[in-house]
Protein backbone atom coordinates (compact mmCIF):
# COMPACT_ATOMS: atom_id res chain seq x y z
CA UNK A 1 0.00 0.00 0.00
CA UNK A 2 1.39 3.55 -0.61
CA UNK A 3 1.59 6.04 1.81
CA UNK A 4 1.49 9.97 1.75
CA UNK A 5 -1.69 12.49 1.43
CA UNK A 6 -4.17 11.71 -0.98
CA UNK A 7 -7.29 13.67 -1.77
CA UNK A 8 -10.77 12.30 -3.75
CA UNK A 9 -12.79 15.13 -4.84
CA UNK A 10 -15.90 14.69 -6.52
CA UNK A 11 -18.53 16.28 -7.89
CA UNK A 12 -16.20 18.77 -9.53
CA UNK A 13 -17.23 21.09 -12.13
CA UNK A 14 -15.92 23.51 -14.85
CA UNK A 15 -14.04 26.25 -12.73
CA UNK A 16 -14.72 24.57 -9.24
CA UNK A 17 -12.55 21.44 -9.54
CA UNK A 18 -9.27 23.61 -10.32
CA UNK A 19 -10.22 26.22 -7.77
CA UNK A 20 -10.39 23.07 -4.82
CA UNK A 21 -7.52 21.38 -6.13
CA UNK A 22 -4.79 23.78 -6.19
CA UNK A 23 -4.57 24.18 -2.43
CA UNK A 24 -4.35 20.69 -1.91
CA UNK A 25 -1.46 19.76 -4.24
CA UNK A 26 0.21 23.09 -2.31
CA UNK A 27 -0.28 20.71 0.51
CA UNK A 28 1.51 17.81 -0.73
CA UNK A 29 -1.81 15.99 -1.95
CA UNK A 30 -2.68 13.58 -4.86
CA UNK A 31 -5.33 14.51 -6.18
CA UNK A 32 -8.01 12.78 -8.13
CA UNK A 33 -11.05 14.61 -9.58
CA UNK A 34 -14.63 13.02 -10.12
CA UNK A 35 -16.73 14.12 -12.69
CA UNK A 36 -18.97 13.28 -15.00
CA UNK A 37 -17.72 15.52 -17.31
CA UNK A 38 -15.18 18.21 -17.99
CA UNK A 39 -14.09 19.73 -20.50
CA UNK A 40 -10.80 19.32 -22.40
CA UNK A 41 -9.61 16.66 -19.43
CA UNK A 42 -9.19 12.91 -20.13
CA UNK A 43 -11.00 10.00 -18.74
CA UNK A 44 -9.40 6.84 -17.56
CA UNK A 45 -10.14 3.71 -15.12
CA UNK A 46 -8.26 3.35 -12.14
CA UNK A 47 -8.52 1.06 -8.74
CA UNK A 48 -9.01 3.40 -5.61
CA UNK A 49 -8.90 0.27 -3.27
CA UNK A 50 -4.85 0.83 -3.09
Amino acid sequence: MSTGKRAVLTSVGPGTGLAIVRPHMAGGYRVAMIARELPDTHAFAGDVTD
